[in-house]
């Protein structure tokens, strides 16, 4: 039996144009029960300025599995201010720590169609995903 709980720092990873973020706060929590991470994570984002590559939150706290068949975890938005719209989803990506955002159409979410870059900007996410 393995268990792990703790914390981590949650954090935009794609469509950043420059690398251009500011946050007046960010916080996330897990749970990891065997191969199972459970986690929820909140950020405000206080100021950013986005491309059009895909929008990604990363940072989850143990990387997932290396599965090429993109089933390895999700996430549904508990808030929202940014317009990220609610035909999203949410996948956590292979062999990674990152979070994707994804149309409903199957297609990456261009970063700069949210309006995150608008400051003063809140969401959060619940999810699980099988760690590596």
């Amino acid at each position: 039996d393995d268990y792990e709980e703790g914390t981590f720092t949650p954090a935009v990873t794609g469509g950043l144009s420059g690398g251009t973020i500011a946050y007046n706060s960010r916080s996330g929590r897990y749970t990891k029960i065997g191969n199972v991470v459970n986690f929820t994570f909140h950020m405000n984002i206080s100021s950013c300025s986005l491309d059009s590559g895909q929008l990604k939150f990363g940072g989850l706290p143990i990387t997932s599995v290396n599965n090429d068949s993109n089933k390895t975890g999700a996430a549904f938005m508990i808030i929202s201010n940014g317009n990220i719209g609610s035909t999203n989803t949410f996948r956590v990506e292979t062999n990674s720590t990152d979070l994707s955002v994804i149309t409903g159409a199957g297609d990456a979410y261009a970063a700069n169609s949210s309006s995150l870059d608008n400051g003063n900007r809140q969401i959060a996410f619940a999810g699980f995903y099988y760690a590596a």
